[in-house]
């Protein structure tokens, strides 16, 4: 009888070693889904709320009204950073449709030693780039 006992025992210890590597597997899975839910759901980026005072509007309105119809303004000027050999490097806003000769003209021109082999003195300046002059 004594030897049904022990066998008995280490038939039910084997089944708990069994199920050990089960739940730990479950509970590795259980975490990993709440980790990658709760980084997809979490916003990114800066959040910010625009306040607007009801006189500053009131203002812009009767100041758009007071232009005449015919009258639009249609330039935007973009930022561009130009840097390298010209006389002052720096950030220029130029027209939206502005080419490269005409912002390297605005920054006093090439310095003798520049090399504009690979560069497109006719290519158009896209918002928020930078230009490097060898």
């Amino acid at each position: 009888m004594r030897r049904q006992n022990i066998y008995s025992k280490q038939k039910r210890r084997s089944g708990t070693r069994r199920a050990k590597p089960i739940l730990a597997f479950a509970v590795i899975v259980i975490v990993s889904a709440c980790v990658i839910t709760y980084t997809a759901v979490r916003p990114r980026g800066a959040s910010f709320i625009l306040e607007t005072d009801s006189r500053e509007t009131t203002a812009i309105l009767t100041d758009v009204q007071s232009y005449n119809e015919t009258e639009t303004i249609t330039k935007r000027y973009v930022p561009v950073h130009l840097d390298g050999a010209v006389a002052r490097p720096g950030v220029y806003y130029v027209e939206d449709d502005s080419i490269l000769d005409e912002v390297i003209q605005e920054a006093g021109g090439l310095l003798p030693e520049a090399d504009v082999t690979y560069i497109n003195l006719a290519m158009k300046i896209d918002a928020n780039i930078k230009i490097y002059v060898p």
